[in-house]
């Protein structure tokens, strides 16, 4: 039984096998078909490997999982604090993960930081939403210059009206020279293309969210969470039994702060920067949608808003939901408020896009 640590690069992998009785061999592989079969030669299925998270991980964990008997990705960032000292080449990286690996099976099963590894699915849905995110920066960022280009020539319109159709026919006609009239034009085709392909990757983020059905109808059932922000929310969290609690969701999530406890002060922090954050952000949009149809949240809303600040009684709504989220899904049970005919709406719109898109898919 070996202990391999590996340092993943984009075109190699250097390997440490530490043995039982601490001898060491350490091996570069090019990251290829003929370097996978030589790493997966010199493996057993009693061997333990390590890697750190990165872009590649996940890929390589899928070709070598089964070969091994446990493979774990590990926390970069938790992890420098802890091997990052002293010499560093891809060698001595490797050799300090198989020490590390070998500790935390031997010594202490909770000592390393392990990185959840989600199915195939969930990665290709997280990875549509980050195309998504992508293009809505881009977006936001046209946006911006056209009303850059407004303010320089003295027209103060305002902001939110740049991107409404309603006023591009009057700001294209504005008494501008030419050579800012091509910016404006220019850039609003570039905004339509883009408003295209955010519907496009819409579509296909409904499409691979069927499988996921199940969760969507639940999670739907609050008021202001569409099919959208319910598979944003699916994306983050995965799978929802990998938590050992709802603090543990919530904080997953992004909506717990971080707590600094010294003696006997107390102080609260922001939010807990680990885990992932696209899920808290489209939720916080419908935050007044979340408030009008509760009874409940809009009593802590009120109660909670004295004294405090617009931030903090935000997360503080967040985490609430979050934790009601987490008991609806392990439950399976609808949110309490919820309207029927409003969810059934909701859910029969999402089926007719997924309807139409996978006949245009079979179609082209």
């Amino acid at each position: 039984m070996n202990y391999i640590g590996i340092d993943l690069h984009s075109d190699r992998f250097t390997c440490t096998f530490l043995s039982k009785g601490d001898n060491t061999e350490t091996t570069t592989f090019i990251l290829n078909e003929k370097g996978l079969d030589g790493f997966l030669a010199k493996c057993t299925k009693e061997d333990y490997v390590a890697l750190e998270a990165s872009s590649p991980t996940f890929s390589f964990y899928d070709l070598i999982k089964h070969s091994v008997k446990k493979v774990l990705v590990l926390d970069p960032f938790q992890l420098q604090l802890i091997y990052k000292s002293g010499k560093k080449n891809d060698k001595i990286d490797s050799k300090k993960i198989a020490k590390l690996l070998k500790y935390h099976i031997e010594a202490d099963k909770d000592f390393l930081p392990i990185v959840y590894v989600p199915d195939k699915e969930i990665r290709k849905l997280r990875a549509l939403f980050t195309t998504y995110k992508l293009y809505i920066k881009e977006l936001v960022a046209i946006k911006n210059r056209i009303y850059s280009i407004l303010r320089e020539n003295l027209h103060g319109i305002k902001k939110k009206s740049v991107k409404g159709k309603k006023y591009r026919s009057i700001i294209v006609k504005f008494d501008i020279c030419e050579e800012y009239k091509y910016q404006i034009k220019s850039l609003y085709k570039t905004m339509d293309h883009l408003y295209e392909r955010i519907d496009e990757i819409k579509k296909e983020i409904y499409y691979l969210g069927k499988h996921y059905r199940e969760e969507i109808v639940i999670l739907t059932s609050i008021l202001g969470v569409s099919p959208f922000i319910a598979l944003a929310l699916k994306a983050d969290y995965a799978d929802v039994n990998r938590f050992k609690n709802a603090k543990h969701f919530s904080s997953y999530l992004r909506a717990v702060p971080k707590l600094d406890a010294s003696n006997d002060k107390i102080k609260n922090g922001s939010t807990k920067k680990r885990g992932r954050p696209l899920g808290i952000s489209l939720l916080l949009q419908s935050l007044n949608h979340i408030k009008r149809v509760s009874p409940k949240i809009s009593e802590f809303y009120a109660r909670l808003k004295t004294g405090k600040s617009a931030g903090k009684v935000r997360m503080a709504i967040m985490r609430k939901m979050f934790v009601t989220i987490y008991y609806m899904l392990r439950e399976k049970k609808y949110f309490g408020y919820y309207i029927k005919e409003t969810h059934e709406a909701k859910m029969a719109e999402y089926d007719q896009i997924v309807t139409n898109y996978e006949e245009n898919k079979k179609a082209a």
